[in-house]
């Protein structure tokens, strides 16, 4: 049933109730019930009263969204509504008017993705921004990570200055760099590893290197600085410097004369890098790849013979450094051995002579390794 016969039927039945009450009330009789459940029998009329009282917009006038002071959703996310600016959409706070993703300065912001078990870093000195680590804590409590190789990374700005020098500009960091100092970077992606052995400050700090005589500086640009005052920090390749050359054959040593030693093979060596210190085209020579103190040891066994004397000495450079002499004596093999500390330069040379006065030649026995030449170096 329309709205408006349901109206105008309730009116009519509102004037019939008020026109016999007005009758009874006239005549002193008793009021009759006018609007009961046998006043309205047609259950239909009741059924479309109740219907239209649920949608509201059924009201004759009315529409189901007539109250525009509240909100729905299609006025909740317009400006009209929301006085700082746009529409709201509710996951996204930067897209709010006057505000951004990082307007909340009193929180901590963290990197885009990060590596399980990683440390957690600062990113830069605003005291906001995380970043992550390559060094990272197990589940047991064990670190791991590049950042345990021994090799301190310098942010600094190393600049080439010589094949022997380097510089940080601007500033005095000789703090950082004092002499022994070990030293890797790269030029034009080679790795390259020295030592310091001076800096000096005015306006810019320099550091002087040795790199022995597998590396140098190239005039190109410095990556990877990184320093170290670790004993063995990882790939450093000179931790350990040591040879020991020897002769497996007897060596004839004319008489009253002093005679260089020949050897003809590496019994063991730890090199610096990748130059070895002796080679068969200088037999009889250690040559020096990486500045510092070495201790220096020469052995020679001389056949048996009792005449005259006995003597070894270590040479640098074609100078004598030290020698060693004994008196011949009869019955066995003599057996001789000369030392000395000395330090060396690149470039640098060790040879060992002996000699014999027993009247004629003599050899130099090779019997259970007793012709060698070797050192091992002690540092800078």
């Amino acid at each position: 049933m329309p709205l408006d016969d349901v109206k105008t039927l309730a009116e009519r039945i509102l004037r019939l109730e008020n026109k016999f009450r007005r009758i009874e009330e006239r005549k002193g009789k008793p009021k009759p019930e006018v609007f009961d459940n046998s006043a309205i029998r047609n259950r239909k009329i009741i059924d479309d009263l109740l219907d239209f009282n649920y949608v509201h917009g059924n009201l004759s006038g009315l529409d189901a969204d007539d109250h525009s002071q509240y909100l729905n959703t299609t006025r909740h996310d317009v400006t009209s509504r929301h006085t700082l600016g746009t529409v709201v959409p509710h996951d996204d706070h930067g897209s709010l008017s006057g505000l951004t993703d990082d307007d909340h300065t009193q929180y901590t912001k963290h990197p885009a993705s990060s590596t399980d078990n990683a440390i957690v870093r600062w990113d830069g000195t605003g005291g906001r921004t995380l970043q992550n680590s390559s060094v990272a804590i197990d589940d047991n409590g064990k670190l791991s990570g590049d950042g345990l190789d021994g090799w301190i990374y310098d942010t600094d700005t190393w600049s080439y200055v010589s094949t022997t020098s380097f510089k940080v500009s601007g500033k005095d960091v000789r703090y950082k760099f004092p002499k022994g100092t070990k030293i890797k970077l790269v030029q034009s992606g080679s790795t390259k590893y020295f030592y310091v052995v001076a800096t000096d400050y005015s306006t810019d700090t320099t550091i002087t290197i040795t790199g022995g005589s597998d590396y140098s500086l190239a005039n190109a640009t410095i990556s990877g600085q990184a320093y170290s005052y670790a004993e063995n920090p990882q790939n450093y390749p000179f931790s350990t410097v040591a040879i020991r050359v020897q002769k497996s054959t007897n060596q004839s040593i004319p008489n009253a004369t002093w005679t260089a030693l020949s050897f003809d093979a590496i019994k063991t060596e730890e090199k610096p890098a990748t130059t070895s210190q002796w080679s068969s085209g200088s037999p009889t020579r250690l040559i020096c790849r990486l500045p510092g103190y070495y201790l220096v040891n020469a052995h020679v066994r001389f056949a048996a013979n009792a005449t005259g004397a006995r003597g070894i000495n270590l040479m640098k450079n074609g100078a004598g450094l030290t020698t060693t002499m004994i008196a011949a004596f009869s019955g066995v093999d003599a057996i001789i051995q000369c030392s000395v500390i000395v330090k060396l330069d690149t470039g640098d040379y060790v040879e060992s002579y002996c000699y014999q006065n027993s009247g004629g030649a003599l050899d130099a026995v090779s019997t259970s390794n007793n012709l060698y030449l070797e050192w091992i170096r002690l540092g800078i």
